[in-house]
């Protein structure tokens, strides 16, 4: 099993309670005992539960002028689902301020202020509720630590970590902290005896307990034990992120030959992108004769690294508000650390906040290692967010080499593409398709991807060619027999086939929408309205919202005498629709009817 199955088999069995930012957002205990309160804060108050609509509408700029207990809660609660942290705060605050002994508006307060990086809020609040006598709250527990840790507490650190529940994320959190502070407070030997105990208990986990092994006996300045231990570590799992701290390690220890050894075994014509400008970064730092940022200064770093080892693992599994937490809490004690900063770039960028991971990525300095890895992230979010062009421009600011070039060659031909620049996309993709690691390993999709622009641009062979190309590679990929089948029967060609590719591809994709779509319209245009029918009405109810799929079954419905529902389907077209002369040609269908016209029907030609 590798070492990131492992992880996906304890964030799933284990770290699976508490993925949002509601109540103690932690742990199920917290969640259930929540549900039991919040039912009693509500209950039977109907002019509260609209009062707290009102609200609720209030975060889209609505005036409201009154506050209730259950109506900042749940306002508080909707805010920071959409991912809007001060006007959570402020919400959650007014409700704290009518009941302040409520444990479940501490809890649910708790992770906003946290996720809003409100540390001075998130102090105060893991105090009460640790007061309260609550330890099974990990999240204010590790606050309690992190602060502790920051004013070189120990004593008291310990204390929390001690009395931190082991279930939940306690299972990996506690001994990890138990261990970094016995480090900083104790002794290596102690350290060593909590983390080699939890091997014996979760064997599976041995990679990462290894890694901090190696991390604690080199900042216990123990290089024999912590080369000993990264062997370990490197032996079960390796990536960009341990290549980074193992050779940081041999680096700081004039062992260079040793770490550009490592390094290397990222470069390669099968090798990923991000490994190797990972490598590239580390020999041209070295030609500088610079050494990369030292693993740990002191107990903060250590501890930033474990919380940073969950966040990363709670991200990968989908749990991206969780690991926002726990990520944030690293970057509180360890603002410099690289790779948590593409992590919370990473983090927001799938929260849809671009503006937050584009801050994140551009922190990240040009001499850094993982500064192109970086850059590429930053492309995704500038394209994302609408500058396109200023996406293709860092990628052209790079200085990679040649062996890298396919891959910004890749990168720059899918944003013109998606930006309609099809001419500006083709060479690239040819570039692509012409370079030794493609010729090695063919992928269908660059095919697929080429043929659109060539299809856009009135070079059918040559898209025909490419389609075709993508069906040798795998003939059972569902987008190309749909455009491949849909086109052939929109130019009236190869009829048959083209019905056999696109119900193959709504066989492989059931639930494809737009692939039902194409069956039922290419049927509708052939004039075979009762079977084209059934298909319009799997795709509506499958994507109920697509002005193209609501115009379409507007269409059928008429020509089968289904008129009022013709109209309705014409008016929702009508609204979801942005395109001006569409509006016109939906609204005279709506006021007059449809007949189908010689350019709706589908012309056999000579095949």
């Amino acid at each position: 099993m590798t070492y990131r199955s492992v992880l996906k088999f304890f964030s799933v069995a284990v770290l699976a309670a508490g993925l949002g930012f509601g109540v103690a957002g932690c742990d199920r205990n917290d969640a259930d005992e929540a549900d039991g309160s919040v039912t009693t804060i509500i209950q039977g108050a109907d002019q509260e539960l609209l009062d707290a609509i009102a609200q609720a509408q209030a975060l889209q700029g609505m005036p409201y002028p009154f506050h209730t207990l259950s109506g900042d809660y749940l306002a508080g609660r909707l805010a920071a689902d959409v991912g809007d942290m001060e006007r959570a705060t402020d919400y959650l605050t007014r409700a704290m301020n009518k009941d302040k002994e409520n444990l479940i508006l501490l809890q649910t307060a708790l992770p906003v202020s946290v996720a809003a990086g409100d540390f001075d809020s998130a102090v105060a609040l893991s105090q009460q509720v640790y007061d309260a006598k609550n330890l099974d709250s990990h999240l204010g527990m590790v606050i309690l630590i992190a602060k502790a840790v920051k004013d070189e507490d120990y004593v008291t650190a310990w204390k929390y970590a001690d009395e931190m529940s082991p279930g939940g994320l306690g299972m990996y959190l506690r001994p990890l902290l138990r261990a970094w502070l016995a480090a900083g407070d104790k002794s290596l030997v102690t350290a060593e005896t909590i983390i080699k105990a939890e091997i014996k208990k979760q064997p599976l986990l041995a990679a990462l307990y290894y890694t901090h092994l190696g991390l604690l006996s080199e900042y216990r300045s123990d290089a024999k034990k912590a080369d000993d231990y990264y062997k370990l570590a490197i032996a079960r799992q390796m990536s960009v992120r341990m290549a980074a701290l193992v050779g940081s390690f041999y680096e700081h220890n004039n062992r260079s030959g040793t770490a550009n050894e490592m390094y290397s075994k990222f470069i390669g014509d099968d090798s990923e992108f991000h490994g190797m400008s990972f490598a590239y970064a580390t020999h041209e730092r070295e030609k500088e004769n610079r050494l990369p940022p030292k693993n740990v200064n002191s107990i903060d770093d250590g501890i930033a690294l474990a919380l940073f080892d969950l966040a990363s693992v709670l991200h990968q599994e989908k749990a991206t508000r969780l690991a926002l937490l726990y990520s944030n809490i690293a970057d509180y004690l360890r603002p410099e650390d690289d790779f948590n900063h593409v992590l919370l770039g990473d983090i927001y960028l799938g929260m849809g906040n671009a503006e937050e991971a584009q801050r994140r990525y551009q922190s990240v300095p040009a001499t850094s290692d993982i500064y192109d890895l970086t850059q590429f992230r930053l492309a995704d979010v500038l394209e994302q967010s609408g500058s396109w062009k200023e996406a293709v421009t860092v990628l052209d600011s790079l200085s990679l080499p040649q062996e890298l070039q396919t891959d910004i060659a890749m990168k720059k031909a899918d944003i013109f593409r998606r930006a309609e620049q099809y001419d500006k996309a083709i060479p690239l993709y040819s570039l692509v398709i012409e370079s030794k690691s493609f010729i090695k390993n063919p992928q269908w999709g660059i095919y697929y991807s080429r043929a659109l622009c060539y299809e856009q641009t009135d070079e059918w062979d040559l898209a025909e060619k490419d389609l075709l190309k993508a069906m040798e590679l795998d003939d059972k990929e569902p987008l190309v027999l749909n455009y491949l089948g849909y086109t052939w029967a929109d130019k009236g060609i190869h009829i048959d086939k083209a019905l056999e590719y696109i119900r193959k591809a709504s066989d492989l994709a059931p639930n494809d929408g737009y692939i039902a779509d194409s069956m039922g319209w290419v049927l509708f245009r052939l004039g075979r309205y009762d079977e084209a029918e059934g298909y319009m009405e799997k795709a509506v109810s499958i994507v109920p919202n697509d002005p193209i799929i609501n115009d379409h079954v507007g269409d059928v419905y008429w020509v089968v005498g289904r008129k009022i529902e013709a109209r309705y389907q014409w008016q929702r077209a009508l609204d979801e629709t942005k395109d001006a002369a569409d509006k016109d040609r939906i609204r005279e269908k709506i006021q007059n009817g449809y007949d189908i016209s010689s350019e709706d029907k589908i012309v056999i030609s000579d095949e």
